[in-house]
């Protein structure tokens, strides 16, 4: 589960408060902060610690984790390029409620290269 900023600084502010005590976080973090739909587990405040401690930040690093594409949308983007090699990034994009970053890169990945053609006089 992904948890806000803020969230995760109550994390570490329920730990600050235990005395780094396993048994007082759940607890402490539940009075300060009531009324949540969920709790952070033991384990996931374990490792929000850790990973400031290790990294100096409290959000993850998704860079350099590659992107899960779902074949249909990459199936759908190449067959409207092939059908017609004029259409533009940004139409196709709209056409399949896709970001046009996401069909510009499965157009790259193909070693396809898009192109808007514009009529010349």
């Amino acid at each position: 589960m992904r948890y806000t900023t803020e969230e995760y600084t109550n994390m570490i502010v329920a730990y600050g408060l235990a005395g780094e005590n396993a048994r007082l976080v759940a607890r402490i973090y539940a009075e300060r902060f009531p009324g949540r739909a969920y709790y952070p587990t033991l384990c996931t405040i374990f490792r929000t610690v850790q990973q400031l401690r290790e990294t100096g930040c409290l959000v993850h690093n998704t860079r350099g984790i590659p992107v899960r594409r779902r074949v249909r949308d990459e199936e759908r983007v190449l067959d409207a390029f092939h059908e017609n090699p004029g259409t533009s990034v940004r139409r196709t994009a709209l056409e399949f409620d896709l970001s046009w970053y996401e069909v510009h890169s499965i157009l790259r990945q193909n070693e396809l290269h898009p192109y808007h053609y514009q009529r010349v006089q």
